[in-house]
């Protein structure tokens, strides 16, 4: 389940719950301003000084509740260029409010000081193995009515979009209205084949900015993952964001892999997007058979580091 999602579940029904955006660059006094703000219900005026009113705030709060209120912090994702946002010391003064404080955070989006303090808990989350996709009640609609365009299609859909709720919940979007079997495929073709698109372009600007990225798109044609060690043998760091590879962890190791099965699937056509959008087509209406699903677990660093794909 997504990040934000989880978060939503967790502090469901609870009081108190405030969420504020942080742009990325926002100064630290700014954040401070920002997060006062959203406790005692006001706007961010950095000409008044907000602290008194918090502890007022959070005491009484604590008198009623008899409990901490919760700040949510939303870290927009940077892009290339922008600067961190400074929030490790506003967020430390407002926990030491006695108010709760949760990061919503994108990996790029947090300087390396914030989560090596050893004064929190970091959760990282990882895309939902397909059992649990196909648990998932929002979803269940969309699961039927894509094994209604064919048996066990949902299957083939899954392994495509692998598992990440939100892209299964745009995609049920794009299926509000009737429509024929023959439609749903075509449905399902056109939003797959914008993924492959976005993947393409990105591979192509990855390529410009530093085409020794070139050897890693090949050797990902075969293989599923590949170990840490081709990006510091060759001197290489990953664009932040990296929309199409990500490092995980994998039985221990720290591999690269394809951020995505349809990442993986344009790597293994050579990041031709002709030659990935044929293959597409074939996998959606050449085969009744279904496609392997893909879970959290399915690259074995131990084998797909070094062996090519059965």
């Amino acid at each position: 389940m997504g990040k934000s999602c989880m978060i939503d579940t967790a502090v469901m029904g609870a009081k108190g719950v405030m969420d504020v955006t942080i742009p990325p660059g926002t100064a630290q006094k700014d954040v401070t301003d920002m997060c006062f703000a959203a406790i005692v219900g006001g706007i961010p005026l950095s000409f008044i000084d907000q602290q008194n009113n918090v502890v007022r705030v959070v005491k009484w709060y604590r008198r009623i509740f008899h409990g901490s209120p919760i700040l949510i912090l939303t870290m927009s994702e940077r892009n290339r260029g922008n600067e961190y946002a400074q929030v490790t010391g506003a967020v430390r003064k407002v926990v030491g409010m006695d108010v709760k404080v949760i990061l919503d955070a994108s990996p790029n989006s947090l300087p390396s000081e914030a989560t090596s303090t050893e004064r929190q808990e970091v959760l990282r989350l990882e895309e939902l193995t397909a059992e649990e996709m196909l648990q998932l009640p929002q979803l269940a609609d969309l699961f039927k009515r894509l094994d209604e365009a064919g048996p066990n299609f949902s299957t083939t859909v899954l392994s495509l979009l692998g598992g990440n709720p939100a892209r299964c919940e745009r995609l049920a979007g794009s299926l509000d209205l009737p429509c024929t079997d023959d439609e749903i495929r075509d449905i399902v073709e056109m939003f797959c084949a914008e993924l492959v698109s976005k993947v393409y372009v990105d591979s192509q600007l990855m390529l410009t900015r530093e085409p020794k990225f070139r050897e890693i798109f090949a050797l990902l044609k075969t293989k599923e993952a590949l170990p840490i060690t081709v990006l510091t043998d060759r001197q290489l760091e990953l664009p932040s964001p990296c929309k199409i590879l990500r490092v995980r962890k994998v039985a221990g190791k720290t591999v690269l892999m394809p951020s995505s099965p349809v990442a993986a699937l344009v790597f293994q056509h050579s990041c031709e997007e002709d030659a990935t959008l044929k293959a597409l087509h074939n996998l959606i209406w050449g085969s009744s058979a279904p496609a392997a699903i893909p879970d959290s677990e399915t690259a074995h660093a131990d084998s797909t580091a070094s062996a090519p794909r059965q």
